[in-house]
């Protein structure tokens, strides 16, 4: 089982616009709702990830349990690509033969997925993981009992119906 995490917008939000204060405040709560689902491995789907290797990305995780549990980046395609994000986790299942294993991602941009992909957990870019996104992030990852080869065809009605209250960015699809 992977999450694919995007890090700006996610584990501190962005824009930092100089701010260092806040950079990656979160990455604490990220370490601390991973560790309750030490099943799942992490793969960086950041734009970071074109501008820094794999271990540099696992040194920005204080914790070495949760850094030894990145496994990977995505592949970086063409930025035309529609819902492109998408596109490179896609191409990352399908290079390392996992397309048939549970995922979700994690990230702060609804443009870069398909519309109504059950698969992601959305964040605010202007807050990143807050109370609400750690309740949605738990719940994909807990699985609630699915098997793997129906959890990316899963469309949550409870939470779907709830959603149309929320504001568009808070909302899970």
């Amino acid at each position: 089982m992977i999450l694919f995490l995007d890090i700006d917008g996610v584990l501190h939000p962005a824009p930092l616009q100089g701010r260092d204060a806040g950079i990656l405040c979160h990455v604490n709560r990220f370490e601390s709702i991973m560790r309750d689902f030490p099943e799942w491995r992490i793969v960086i789907s950041s734009g970071r990830r074109l501008r820094n290797g794999l271990d540099v990305l696992r040194a920005l995780f204080p914790s070495e349990d949760i850094a030894t549990r990145i496994v990977g980046m995505t592949p970086e395609i063409a930025l035309t690509t529609t819902f492109w994000r998408q596109r490179e986790i896609e191409q990352y299942l399908d290079n390392t033969n996992q397309k048939t294993i549970p995922w979700v991602a994690l990230d702060d941009h609804a443009g870069y997925f398909t519309p109504g992909l059950p698969n992601l957990v959305l964040c605010n870019m202007t807050m990143g993981i807050d109370d609400v996104v750690e309740a949605q992030l738990r719940y994909k990852l807990s699985g609630l009992g699915l098997k793997a080869e129906h959890m990316n065809d899963v469309v949550n009605i409870r939470a779907s119906s709830a959603n149309m209250s929320m504001p568009a960015h808070r909302r899970v699809w």
